[in-house]
């Protein structure tokens, strides 16, 4: 790994943010093959991002809570390029705090904040993981969700990567959801995959 290149790439990354060109962001990353995951997992598209939204304000929903987020790139960009409320929860606030010179692009929720449940459980959100790899806390928050819209971003296959929940096979626990869209990003055997389920009605 050559330290150098990876810590020019991300300050570039960073000066571009700084100037809200996600556009030019989105370049870079096509661009960059070889150090794009230093930032983030995927290379999406503006076709992607809009694929997402859409999916999104389809249901008549107010935004997405994405779990799991890391550097928060993806939802940034997916905010500046969409419009699209979007938050994100991370779960190690010192992890986070450890690093000041690569500070998040997306301010993170924790769950010592107090709407840090309210967030991950709300009917008015969409929940999404990309490249998340944890059964345990994916059934624990699909099965506290009251949303009607879950989307799932990792490897198809052949891409030769691996994720739990895979987004063609998550096994939710529940046959309510349906696989609903797809779309791959930008030829790269990564996939954005969509699904749905009918609106929960109170007992």
């Amino acid at each position: 790994m050559n330290v150098c290149k990876m810590e020019k790439f991300r300050e570039q990354i960073k000066c571009l943010h700084e100037k809200d060109d996600w556009r030019s962001i989105l370049e870079v990353l096509n661009e960059e093959d070889k150090w794009y995951s230093y930032v983030l997992w995927i290379r999406p598209s503006a076709e992607n991002l809009h694929f997402i939204a859409e999916s999104v304000t389809s249901m008549g929903l107010h935004g997405l809570v994405s779990i799991g987020c890391g550097t928060g790139l993806l939802e940034w960009l997916l905010m500046m390029a969409t419009g699209l409320k979007v938050i994100g929860l991370e779960r190690d606030r010192r992890y986070w705090s450890s690093k000041p010179n690569f500070k998040p692009f997306l301010h993170h929720l924790y769950p010592e904040d107090c709407n840090f449940v309210e967030c991950c459980t709300s009917e008015k959100y969409a929940l999404a993981f990309c490249y998340f790899n944890y059964r345990d806390a994916f059934d624990d928050y699909i099965d506290n969700y009251k949303g009607t819209c879950v989307i799932i971003i990792g490897p198809g296959e052949g891409r030769g990567t691996h994720t739990d929940p895979e987004p063609f096979d998550p096994k939710f626990r529940s046959k309510c959801w349906q696989l609903k869209d797809s779309q791959e990003i930008c030829g790269t055997k990564d996939y954005i995959a969509v699904y749905t389920r009918p609106p929960l009605i109170d007992e």
